[in-house]
């Protein structure tokens, strides 16, 4: 059996990142889309996607004071 990652993508980010078996029923959400990923992509929850390529969320500012 081969699992498949997929990145959920509504709006335009991504909300969550699915592993599937290809058997199993599954879809995504209403109104979302699912990208299919490769094993080496490390895309996860907040990055964005332009229905060509994935981008990493800006990296927050934090002090460390």
């Amino acid at each position: 059996m081969t699992i498949s990652r997929y990145a959920v993508v509504e709006n335009g980010t991504v909300s969550n990142v699915v592993l599937w078996d290809g058997e199993t029923d599954w879809a995504p959400p209403i109104g979302a889309a699912s990208v299919a990923l490769a094993d080496t992509d490390a895309i996860s929850i907040g990055w964005t996607y332009d229905g060509k390529q994935f981008a990493a969320p800006p990296e927050s500012e934090q002090s460390s004071a």
